[in-house]
């Protein structure tokens, strides 16, 4: 199967890499379509991720609050100034 790169700078892009890679122009393509199959994996496992992540933190943000009281007070309460327990 034949493909044809129109675009100059990327068809010397390539023979270039062969050259340097000491490869063929076929696995010089392979191996980039390849690790950008790859990195979009990736990328997509990571919006997964993300996603479900927003909705655990959304789930969390919607618990009612047990104790107003900020960090600091809440810490304030339960050490000293020497940040032994009281």
């Amino acid at each position: 199967m034949t493909v044809i790169i129109r675009d100059r700078e990327t068809d010397q892009m390539i023979r270039e890499l062969a050259a340097e890679e000491d490869v063929g122009l076929t696995t010089v393509v392979r191996r980039a379509v390849e690790d950008y199959r790859q990195k979009r994996r990736q990328r997509d496992d990571k919006e997964v991720r993300m996603r479900r992540l927003r909705a655990i933190l959304d789930e969390l943000d919607s618990l009612p609050v047990q104790d107003p009281r900020s960090a600091k007070e809440i810490m304030d309460d339960l050490y000293d100034e020497d940040g032994l327990p009281k």
